[in-house]
């Protein structure tokens, strides 16, 4: 069996197309299909959609969150509802193409674990695709993890790497950095990427920043190294200027004036503070969220489950 596993937002106008596509693709490779539609507590009318048309598809499979809980939790629950051999995670906003899957399963047989998608002529704006490389770019460099602004969600895997998956059960979630944390033997090959010609992204500017700031607090402590490196720069700094200072005063009787180097000292080293405390009060609450134990969604209703 093939699990595919797809969080639902907002695509009302691409479900239902999208799922009918998927069926008749898993059927060319002889292999019994599920597809688990998780939906995001989204506000159109994905979910009356797919409740009338799982009517008579015992392969449709759907669970509907009781609030928003976010992509990346909506990815998490599907993925422990999966029960294929092979599992496909993907987008439903159709610019990750169904065809595409035959291309990851045949890779996946030559003895591959994961099998990522790379999408090499990616159809998303400039300014989403800077931005990703930007990320991508600060997240290797903090994390040490791989990664690759070309690659997102949609890949295949295997069930013993679907197994490790579940074993993470922090509360910050980040799929891709997660996967990349697991290991096993992985590739990636080049696939078609589509332009999005239905909606528009939820991701805004905001919420894409929020979620590069917990991948980057989730999967890396370099920050709080970063922050006492450059503190540690400002003592040494701070000190080189004061000796120099008091060697001016006492060997050459130089008078210094102060006001407006005290001032600009009093701002940055203020603004410096704030931002360390800013920096450790972000780990801090993470670590505060995590110690409730909190369930990471909650399920309204289930079909087929």
């Amino acid at each position: 069996m093939i699990s595919i596993v797809i969080p639902v937002y907002n695509t009302k106008n691409t479900i239902i197309p999208l799922c009918e596509d998927l069926q008749k693709v898993v059927s060319h490779l002889n292999q019994e299909i599920e597809i688990i539609l998780i939906d995001d507590r989204s506000p159109d009318q994905s979910w009356p959609l797919i409740l009338e048309y799982s009517k008579h598809k015992p392969y449709i499979k759907a669970l509907r969150f009781s609030r928003n809980f976010g992509q990346h939790t909506a990815l998490s629950a599907g993925l422990d509802y999966a029960c294929g051999d092979w599992t496909v995670v993907m987008d439903c906003d159709f610019q990750d193409s169904p065809d595409q899957i035959i291309k990851l399963y045949n890779k996946a047989q030559e003895g591959f674990d994961v099998v990522l998608a790379r999408r090499s002529n990616r159809q998303d704006s400039f300014l989403k695709k800077i931005f990703s490389f930007i990320f991508s770019f600060i997240f290797q460099r903090l994390s040490g993890l791989e990664t690759n602004h070309e690659i997102g969600n949609f890949r295949i895997m295997n069930k013993k790497v679907l197994n490790a998956y579940q074993l993470y059960r922090e509360d910050l979630r980040f799929f891709t950095g997660t996967m990349s944390l697991l290991g096993f033997n992985k590739t990636s090959i080049p696939v078609a990427h589509n332009k999005r010609t239905l909606g528009k992204s939820s991701y805004n500017f905001s919420k894409s920043t929020k979620l590069a700031i917990t991948a980057i607090i989730s999967h890396s402590n370099r920050p709080l190294y970063l922050s006492s490196l450059l503190g540690f720069f400002f003592i040494l700094a701070s000190l080189t200027i004061s000796f120099a200072v008091l060697y001016k005063k006492v060997i050459h009787g130089v008078e210094v004036e102060g006001w407006t180097s005290i001032i600009i000292s009093i701002f940055l080293m203020g603004g410096l503070n704030l931002g360390f405390m800013g920096i450790f009060g972000l780990y801090l609450g993470k670590i505060f969220d995590q110690t409730k134990q909190r369930p990471l969604y909650i399920v309204d209703e289930k079909i087929n489950l």
